[in-house]
């Protein structure tokens, strides 16, 4: 809902998970199996969900859902549109998580920022696939503020620097 040009987000009960398009069939089918009191969908934009009430998906019919599933480039093609075109943007989550975090490098990290959510997990089995790069996408996801990182045993100027700046942030090297 916009109100006078500002967003009131609507604290919602649904956990929004973010995957690999490969991963989402099989989500589907583990919560069917082991949580199927849980309302699930799957959500691949505002205009082609299925189970929105009409044309499309809106916030009230996010809210009425357990389990919201999506795949990152649907997260990025919904978050690039129009500013507030999204019903993702018109609900506080109060649980956003990326499976196969080492995976959401380009732009979802900082699209997965705008929306707003209580609580944030980032799961992976592989936190560095290729560079240290890989975790500091996967510590911006999660939003972690400057100074966090000392918070962590690996803790470091580079760690530091990363987080500052994940765009600019190369690894060079140890530091």
């Amino acid at each position: 809902m916009i109100d006078d040009g500002v967003v009131k987000r609507v604290p919602i009960k649904a956990t929004l998970v973010v995957m690999p398009a490969l991963l989402v069939q099989q989500w589907v089918t583990e919560l069917a199996k082991h949580a199927p009191c849980l309302k699930v969908l799957v959500y691949e934009g505002a205009e082609t969900t299925k189970g929105g009430k009409g044309a499309g998906i809106c916030a009230k019919d996010l809210a009425e859902q357990d389990v919201v599933l999506m795949n990152f480039e649907t997260l990025e093609n919904d978050l690039g549109q129009e500013k507030f075109a999204s019903p993702l943007l018109h609900v506080q989550w109060w649980r956003m998580m990326t499976d196969e975090a080492q995976m959401c490098k380009t732009g979802g990290p900082e699209m997965a920022v705008e929306l707003a959510k209580i609580n944030r997990w980032a799961v992976t089995g592989t936190p560095l696939s290729s560079s240290f790069d890989d975790l500091v996408s996967q510590l911006y996801f999660l939003e972690l503020e400057r100074g966090a990182a000392s918070l962590f045993p690996f803790a470091s100027p580079a760690l530091e620097r990363g987080l500052t700046h994940p765009r600019r942030h190369r690894h060079a090297g140890s530091h």
